[in-house]
């Protein structure tokens, strides 16, 4: 399976493209043509990393539409061992991160906090690289399946 499948209850990374994703998703979609680069080998995620990646990518996509400047975005996904990495990538504005960040939670900007929570907690990390007029490149890395968690 690779990125570009469209079926979310699938087990693997298709359930993040926006091919697979809600309404609320397609419109931003065809305002900001994604390219999908997927590296083609297997990624049978677990459902709760299935879900926070295909939650994750479909903000930071919406992020591209409404923040970016810019008419496209690049989705790279590839896996490494017993992670998958899924990079989103455009040419626009580009911010400072730490600055936005910083001013977040008095903004209602939250939604790269809550990204970052989101790949957080299932044992994953997200970067981000991005400077005033050079674009922005989020990469999110997430193990395969979610560590389980002690209640």
């Amino acid at each position: 399976s690779d990125c570009r499948s469209s079926s979310l209850p699938s087990a693997d990374i298709a359930s993040t493209t926006p091919a697979a994703a809600s309404p609320t998703v397609r419109p931003v979609a065809t305002q900001a043509p994604v390219r999908f680069h997927d590296d083609g080998a297997p990624k049978p995620i677990g459902e709760t990393v299935r879900i926070t990646l295909y939650r994750a990518l479909r903000e930071l996509l919406i992020n591209v539409a409404k923040h970016a400047g810019t008419g496209d975005a690049e989705v790279d996904c590839t896996r490494a061992d017993e992670r998958i990495t899924v990079r989103v990538t455009d040419s626009g504005h580009g911010f400072d991160y730490q600055q936005a960040m910083a001013a977040a939670p008095g903004t209602g900007s939250l939604g790269l906090l809550a990204v970052r929570e989101r790949i957080g907690f299932i044992g994953g990390e997200m970067r981000v690289v991005s400077n005033p007029g050079d674009g922005t490149s989020i990469t999110l890395v997430a193990p395969l399946s979610a560590p389980e968690r002690k209640s």
